[in-house]
């Protein structure tokens, strides 16, 4: 019986592994801008006001990310 447990729980993981390997390789390549940096659609440059910021997400039912990002960052690029 424990060996069908064992068994069954590496048929799993190696399920999900693959899968997910798979899955990854079929998402999009990110834009980046001419300065190298990601464009997303929903991000927003501000003026750093960040309580106006936050007020301003908040009225809109939104939530507010402060994201930094670093030109060739190789921590970036990976994710």
């Amino acid at each position: 019986m424990r060996i069908n447990l064992i068994s069954g729980l590496f048929m799993a993981i190696l399920l999900v592994c693959t899968t997910s390997k798979a899955n990854a390789e079929q998402l999009p390549m990110p834009d980046t801008g001419e300065d190298g940096m990601h464009i997303q659609d929903w991000v927003h440059d501000s003026f750093l006001d960040l309580g106006e910021d936050l007020a301003e997400a908040a009225a809109d039912g939104k939530r507010m990310v402060i994201m930094w990002e670093q030109r060739g960052c190789p921590y970036c690029k990976r994710m």
